[in-house]
């Protein structure tokens, strides 16, 4: 008998573009909450800077569960991220807003994946 023992490979790992998508997502989360304490200091972006806050929060839960491949998680990606798209838009963190319709977008294509 030998000591060693072998693991089976898993077969439902994260595409690598959705591991990729993880990464992006959590930089558009960064700038996100950066860009939400921004405005909380403006008087008038205390609305705006808690909504950006929630959204990227709302980004960092369902990524994690985005890499575990949850139908869910992709459903809600979906709608987070078109939603970080135009409170970053609106907020002028143009680099934000890119990053959100990039990731949604490939999502798009990929969502046999998460089935």
């Amino acid at each position: 008998m030998s000591g060693s023992r072998t693991v089976p490979a898993s077969n439902d790992s994260a595409p690598l573009g959705v591991t990729i998508v993880g990464g992006l997502g959590i930089l558009s989360a960064v700038l996100g909450l950066l860009g939400g304490i921004g405005l909380l200091g403006a008087g008038p972006g205390l609305l705006g800077g808690t909504l950006q806050i929630g959204l990227s929060a709302a980004q960092i839960v369902v990524l994690v569960n985005l890499l575990r491949l949850k139908r869910w998680a992709y459903q809600i990606t979906l709608v987070v991220f078109g939603l970080d798209f135009l409170v970053s838009l609106l907020s002028g963190n143009l680099l934000g807003a890119l990053l959100a319709a990039v990731i949604a977008g490939y999502l798009l294509t990929v969502g046999d994946a998460f089935e």
